[in-house]
């Protein structure tokens, strides 16, 4: 979208890995203070996790998809802080591909064609199988070290869990 509010023509980002629109299938779209964009979704061919990046404000994009094809979450979420990115998630669901994840993990890198760490586990818990909602810095540009979170748990009542993470530079 232009400035002036205009909307450009619309670019196929995923090419043959189209994006699973069932329930908890949403894209993430991200930008980073280097202008580069990132967005991560599932595959509805095989339910894995997709990631690609933009360093030509969209019109061109190229793939760099962590978990050597495994299917580990639905739902997937991008956060930013302190020159790494990170897609959140909920662990693999069984059974896959709208079972339950347990416990709430996380992918890093420095996102574009540099290397994803593992997958990594930052909440224990059985009663997790909800999405992750990230944002980058509470007070926008202020703290970019700091990445806020939001997910709940799913016995009901469900109870909502908020609060920051703080990354060393």
């Amino acid at each position: 979208r232009a400035a002036n509010g205009s909307w450009g023509a619309p670019v196929n980002v995923s090419g043959s890995d189209a994006a699973r629109v069932t329930i908890d299938q949403s894209t993430s779209l991200l930008v980073t203070p280097d202008g580069r964009y990132h967005l991560t979704w599932i595959s509805a061919v095989n339910d894995y996790i997709r990631y690609q990046y933009s360093d030509s404000a969209g019109q061109s994009w190229a793939a760099n998809h962590p978990g050597s094809g495994v299917q580990a979450t639905h739902n997937p979420s991008l956060g930013y802080a302190a020159g790494r990115l990170r897609i959140y998630g909920h662990g693999t669901p069984v059974p896959a591909p709208d079972g339950r994840g347990e416990d709430l993990y996380f992918f890093e890198g420095a996102g574009g064609a540099a290397g994803w760490g593992a997958w990594t586990k930052f909440v224990s818990g059985t009663n997790y199988d909800s999405s992750v909602n990230v944002r980058w810095s509470q007070f926008f540009c202020s703290f970019p070290n700091t990445i806020d979170l939001a997910y709940w748990n799913d016995n009901y009542p469900n109870m909502l869990y908020a609060g920051s993470e703080v990354k060393a530079p």
